[in-house]
């Protein structure tokens, strides 16, 4: 025990001493760095980062299929333009340097490109310091071939711009780019969006027990309704707009503006076939089940003529028949509805099943915003190798003085 434990502590020792030197390097590097940046007058540097995110949630390829030939749409309103792939953006864009941007150091324009098969369809312009109009311009914004293209303005120490809006379309590969010709600036750097994706949470309920000490732990039929948006409700950009330009989301043309997928399925988790010959039957007070996307059952699509024997509906209920299921498979009947099933109740529900769980999904936090890097001059200072270097020593240190 003692060995390891000495072999332990020198462990830490070593680790200790090698993020030690990495960040009294990484220090000397930055500092070097800063002192050349700030020969002369001030030197000038421009900062930017951008997120975006499509607005279909389903991501895998038999889900994005469907969308692109299937009757769910995106809409540019009111012109009612189908979408082909709608994305939502933020950027932002900001003076990290010691001198101001003159309008008479730009050599061209200040060019934001999305890449040619690309279209910014709208969005807005917020800045740091009073309105976008007088920061930049009444009209310094002009779209060309994929490309926000900015005149010349001036842009001081600290300063931030940030470009939010709607895209149709696939971005680059390296996806947005700032670029244009600054005198005394090499390029605009580009710090990656910290994380991708929206945050998720998922809410599960029982619809035949009040209290979870009635709820079985480990029932042999596994019956569960999944509620799922089906497009992301951005903050940013606000959902089926009346009136002003915006998008909606449609079913075979008709607008449905809280449009969600509901999945009916049955497991059989036990150690034998079950046969499940008898009807489950939930119901809504309200018009909900929009369109019958599919029915599965272990993993085989069921055939139009035979679906009326395991799936019986209409806009306020929905039956299910599974039939005989062996051990481990699933059967699923997934619908398109309007609303998150908020007052559904089961209505009939055979012997063999002991209970039904409603497992909702919901998005807290859709904001891009979150995604953006940190544009603080003191955080960019540094490389992200060197930072990390400097969270070591941080660690390392805290371990030291236990």
């Amino acid at each position: 025990m003692t060995d390891v434990n000495l072999s332990a502590s020198g462990g830490e020792g070593l680790e200790f001493l090698v993020a030690t030197v990495l960040a009294v390097a990484g220090v000397a590097v930055a500092g070097v760095t800063l002192l050349w940046q700030k020969r002369g007058t001030g030197f000038k540097r421009v900062h930017y980062t951008a997120a975006c995110d499509q607005l279909l949630l389903d991501r895998d390829d038999e889900a994005v299929d469907s969308f692109l030939s299937g009757p769910i749409s995106v809409h540019l309103e009111p012109s009612g333009t189908k979408l082909v792939w709608p994305m939502a953006f933020k950027l932002r864009l900001a003076n990290t340097g010691m001198a101001p941007i003159q309008p008479s150091d730009f050599s061209s324009t200040l060019n934001i490109d999305f890449g040619p098969r690309c279209e910014l369809l709208g969005g807005s312009i917020t800045v740091s310091r009073g309105r976008a109009d007088e920061f930049l311009g009444s009209e310094s914004a002009v779209l060309d071939h994929g490309c926000l293209k900015l005149t010349p303005f001036l842009l001081n120490p600290r300063d931030e711009i940030t470009i939010s809006g709607m895209l149709n379309g696939v971005l680059p590969e390296d996806g947005i780019a700032v670029s244009g010709r600054v005198t005394g600036m090499e390029t605009f750097v580009r710090l990656r969006a910290r994380e991708r994706g929206p945050r998720a949470e998922l809410v599960v309920n029982s619809l035949l027990h009040d209290s979870l000490e009635h709820q079985p732990i480990a029932p042999d039929v596994d019956v569960k309704i999944f509620v799922l948006p089906k497009f992301l409700p951005f903050e940013d950009l606000g959902s089926a707009p009346r009136g002003g330009r915006g998008i909606s989301t449609r079913l075979n043309g008709s607008v449905v503006e809280r449009m969600h997928q509901v999945s009916f399925q049955v497991t059989n988790r036990g150690r034998r076939e079950v046969d499940l010959t008898h009807w489950l039957r939930c119901h809504t007070g309200d018009r909900t089940f929009l369109h019958l996307l599919d029915i599965r059952k272990a993993h085989v699509t069921i055939a139009s003529d035979s679906q009326s024997d395991c799936v019986d509906w209409n806009s306020r209920a929905v039956g299910i028949r599974p039939g005989p299921l062996g051990v481990g498979e699933t059967f699923s009947a997934t619908f398109i509805a309007e609303g998150r099933l908020d007052e559904v109740e089961v209505g009939e529900c055979p012997d063999e099943i002991e209970d039904v769980q409603i497992a909702r999904m919901t998005f807290p936090d859709t904001s891009l915003e979150r995604h953006l890097a940190e544009m603080s001059p003191r955080v960019i200072l540094t490389s992200p190798g060197i930072y990390r270097g400097l969270q070591k020593l941080r660690d390392a240190l805290r371990v030291s003085s236990r």
